[in-house]
């Protein structure tokens, strides 16, 4: 098998019907083996391996992907693998890493002379596809339904993020629906059960807490009792059951509604609202010793998060109790939610004991739910197998997870940090948080920011401190500034109206992508002030760690309870002086704006957009080798990964350090800090052994005979070509007239049809147009949704009888859906679906030209990755062996164009296939395809 590039150069001649094969078959061929699907007997394999394959037969390719990605995992490399649709990569995919996790003896042979086998304890698979997702845990329940007797299921987990699986979010109550709502009800349950905690239980009777569990204890002379407990639990174990006890026995407020809770039809032990500290304390003990509960630890709190803490050593939820030991949202909900316990919980507890966890990319990659999978559970690491889904998508998913920001929020909470511990440092305590200290604790607190001598660390200047909220200062302005300069902003700044077609959200660039010498506006602003220097951004990191624990220090001597933002600020400063503006684009972007309330100080449009500062991360090679970097090894697979090397490049697997060879350069908090943010540069790999990374290209080996692929030969279809949106032919431009032709054409043959428009306007129109024709089909128009939408209107188009579904190709019904058997057997590809022209998008586009030496900018940032979603689209036709199907594509750019040709980056079989015809010829091609096929 070949796993190099080709392409055909020399643009094919546009055929006539007369000279046009009837099918495939008559294309020129590399040879017959290599369009025909063999397969081999599973039974007849001599192979470890063959246990977790789930069926009686495999492809001769799927074989040759399962011994190559072991002989990967052996080198603790990355396998990269395009593999046309429907010829079961996934299934390939977990079943080599399964067996890699469960005989890494076996492994032995295909590592290194020099090396042990690698030993992998789990399997990561992500997809950003929710179709693909299902797929996967298809996967996972046929391979656990057909494994022998003696041979252990495969535990799975599908993680799901906290607005799916938090049951307080999914309440339906009051305040409860927005990540910064049900955070805030976490910390104030954290401080109603940690160890402890000063607020006084109404202790159930049926329960006897030790001592270490009441609010008066002495933990300056623990018990051993004591201790042990807390070496065990992060959290009392005792305070977290009896609040399931006492919330469960709470009469509810609405004496009207039904006294129990129910989330999705599930019913709860709790009352129908969401309880409040002062419904749980010892009332008696309040009023003898406590006076009242202080005002930081009163406040709504979540029952469900205090239950599951309650008992982390017993298990709610067991593997053998979900369908085929694959345990997804629907399983944790019905058996969690019933106990009073909170999903999200229990899903983090049983992804430790799993074999294989199923998430999206955020899981992977965004900082944030990174967290969740990485330092708070330990799943990212050397022991780890990650298989990577829909690779393609890797560039333009992960660089917004990949950018990093800081909103007006933050930047304020930030900048009073900075003056609270300038306060202290300068003695100016009437004017700090605690006026009224002892003279003894002002000057603790002054020591302790100056000199650093509780922190064991260097202290802090006072000038220092001054500088850095200069900075923050200024940078909260130039934010406020220039996000007033953005329209929707601008509306209800100046005129107090919202602006009704305003996106999702809207972005001001603050640097000319194609001047970078002339720098950015925020730096520009520092500049122009002689009281600060660059030196203070660079510097902003440093300072920010050490008022973290300046903080827990006040905390520790009781001089101030306050959580700082930390360091993540300065970090984002010193990123925005340090990286190179070339691949981080520094830019304002607004968001709609979830707050309830926002402080009068801020301009009255902050209601209604969240401002932020922001890195746009054009190209994250960096950040993306980093990830690849912490892995033991991985699969990334697609049906559209190729021109090879400007993938390779572009995701940064080209050059993946070994294990361990990046320790020596990384010896300073400081040092893991930039890493972490700027990721591994080609600089830092240049001395270092890296990874090898194998590519294999398995093309579509179906019967020819049954498929019909060309292309039609129009002038492109572009927005300067093709005009107004019209559906009257008289009021049509020639180009759309033409373009409406072959739609008609398409329509008019049998079977379910796609048509993909460059654009879901196009598709809007298309579908238009087609409801002026007369077309015995039901006719369906797709529209960005959410995925339940997108799943009905899926049911809808493949229910009995022909239909015609138009859809846009930069959606996502043309990726990730399996449409096999009959649910579709004509795909119509019309136009280049490019990205809208944007400052980002120019932005991405010059890093390419300076970043990737394999290829143009223009061809990186928009061409290549516009080329793959429309060879997904097409990819959709033909899934199994036995399909028959017409892939069409429209547009002379795939054709016989002398200028900006795409049909170098369709693969070489398709190259080879897809044969340029008149668009008059169309329909009796397609109509003689299918009596071929009679």
């Amino acid at each position: 098998m070949s796993s190099q590039d080709s392409s055909t150069d020399q643009c094919p001649r546009s055929r006539s019907l007369e000279e046009l094969p009837v099918t495939d078959a008559g294309q020129p061929t590399e040879s017959t083996t290599r369009q025909t699907m063999c397969t081999d007997t599973v039974s007849d394999i001599d192979a470890g391996w063959t246990p977790y394959f789930r069926y009686d037969t495999i492809y001769a390719d799927q074989r040759a992907a399962i011994e190559s990605f072991l002989d990967t995992l052996g080198e603790q490399g990355y396998y990269l693998k395009e593999g046309a649709c429907g010829t079961g990569k996934t299934l390939a995919a977990i079943t080599a890493s399964i067996h890699a996790i469960r005989n890494p003896k076996q492994l032995n042979d295909r590592s290194p002379t020099n090396a042990s086998a690698p030993e992998y304890d789990r399997v990561i698979a992500v997809t950003p596809v929710k179709k693909q997702l299902q797929q996967f845990i298809a996967e996972l329940r046929g391979i656990n339904a057909t494994l022998p007797a003696e041979t252990d299921p495969i535990q799975t987990v599908v993680l799901r993020g906290q607005a799916d699986m938090m049951a307080i979010r999914n309440a339906e109550l009051p305040k409860t629906d927005t990540q910064e709502a049900t955070q805030d009800l976490r910390a104030t349950t954290r401080e109603v059960i940690r160890f402890n905690s000063d607020i006084p239980l109404d202790w159930p009777d049926n329960l006897s807490p030790p001592a270490y569990s009441m609010a008066e204890y002495d933990w300056s002379t623990p018990s051993e009792g004591a201790v042990q407990a807390q070496e065990n639990h992060q959290y009392d174990p005792n305070r977290a059951e009896a609040i399931r006890h006492i919330v469960a026995q709470l009469e509810p407020r609405d004496t009207e509604s039904n006294a129990q809770l129910c989330i999705d039809g599930i019913e709860t032990p709790y009352p129908q609202h969401v309880p409040h500290t002062s419904e749980i304390v010892d009332s008696t003990r309040l009023d003898s010793n406590y006076n009242q509960l202080p005002s930081d630890l009163q406040g709504r709190f979540d029952p469900f998060y205090a239950a599951t803490l309650a008992g982390l050593q017993e298990s709610i939820v067991e593997f053998a109790d979900a369908p085929s030991h694959v345990i997804d949202k629907q399983t944790l909900f019905e058996a969690t939610v019933a106990s009073g316990c909170c999903p999200h919980e229990l899903m983090c507890i049983l992804a430790q004991q799993a074999d294989v966890i199923i998430g999206n990319y955020n899981h992977l990659l965004d900082p944030e739910t990174r967290y969740l999978t990485d330092r708070k559970l330990g799943l990212l690491n050397e022991r780890t197998i990650a298989i990577i889904d829909e690779a393609h998508q890797l560039e333009e998913r992960s660089r917004d997870n990949l950018s990093t920001s800081v909103d007006l929020y933050t930047l304020m909470k930030a900048r009073n940090d900075v003056r609270i511990a300038r306060q202290y440092a300068s003695g100016s305590i009437v004017d700090s948080p605690t006026p009224n200290l002892p003279r003894e604790d002002a000057e603790l607190a002054q020591k302790i920011v100056e000199d650093g001598a509780k922190l064991r660390t260097s202290g802090i200047e006072v000038e220092e401190l001054r500088a850095v909220e200069k900075l923050l200062n200024i940078a909260k302005q130039r934010l406020i500034d220039a996000s007033e300069t953005i329209d929707a902003v601008g509306l209800i700044h100046r005129f107090g109206q919202e602006d009704s077609e305003a996106q999702s959200r809207e972005i001001k660039s603050l640097v000319d992508p194609n001047n970078l010498n002339w720098g950015d506006q925020l730096t520009r602003d520092l500049e122009r002030d002689e009281s600060i220097s660059m030196s203070v951004m660079q510097g902003a990191e440093r300072i920010m760690s050490r008022l973290e624990k300046v903080f827990t220090a006040f905390t520790e001597h009781g001089i101030l309870s306050r959580t700082p933002q930390g360091q993540e600020v300065g970090a984002f400063f010193q990123q925005w002086a340090q990286a190179p503006h070339a691949v981080y684009h520094p830019e304002v972007r607004v968001i709609p704006s979830q707050k309830e309330s926002f402080p009068d100080q801020f301009p009255a449009w902050v209601e209604h957009w969240t401002p932020e500062l922001r890195l746009f991360n054009c190209i994250p090679k960096r950040e993306l080798r980093r990830v690849f970097s912490e892995l033991g090894s991985g699969i990334l697979m697609s049906a559209t990964l190729r021109p090879k090397e400007p993938f390779r490049e572009s995701i940064g697997i080209d050059a993946v350090p070994q294990l361990g060879e990046l320790d020596t350069k990384v010896q300073s908090t400081e040092d893991e800090m930039t890493l972490r943010m700027n990721g591994i540069t080609d600089e830092m790999t240049e001395d270092v052994e890296t990874r090898p990374t194998t590519f294999d290209r398995f093309p579509l080996r179906f019967s020819p005979e049954n498929r019909l692929s060309v292309v039609v030969d129009l002038p492109k279809f572009t927005k300067a070509n093709r005009g107004e949106r019209e559906t009257n032919h008289q009021a049509m431009t020639d180009i759309r007239e033409q373009y409406a032709e072959v739609i008609a054409q398409v329509a008019r043959t049998e079977g379910n049809i796609l048509i993909a428009m460059p654009s879901y306007s196009e598709a809007a129109w298309a579908h238009e147009y087609l409801r002026t024709l007369s077309i015995e089909k039901r006719c369906f128009v797709d529209k960005s949704s959410t995925a339940d939408e997108t799943d009905m209107l899926l049911s809808k188009f493949f229910e009995s009888g022909d239909a015609i579904l138009c859809t846009s190709l930069r959606g996502t019904i043309t990726e990730g859906v399996d449409f096999d058997g009959e649910k579709l057997h004509t795909c119509l590809s019309v136009g280049v679906p490019l990205a809208p022209p944007s400052s980002e998008m120019d932005a991405v586009e010059i890093a390419y030209q300076r970043a990737i030496t394999e290829t143009g900018g223009q061809e990186a940032a928009r061409l290549i990755p516009s080329t793959r979603r429309v060879r997904q689209s097409v990819g959709r036709v033909i899934r199994g062996v036995n399909e028959t199907g017409v892939r069409i594509l429209a547009d002379e750019r795939y054709g016989t164009s002398d200028s900006t040709n795409l049909r170098r980056y369709l693969s070489p079989q398709q190259q080879r296939e897809f044969t340029p015809v008149e668009y008059t010829d169309l329909g009796g091609a397609i109509t003689r395809f299918w009596q071929y096929h009679k």
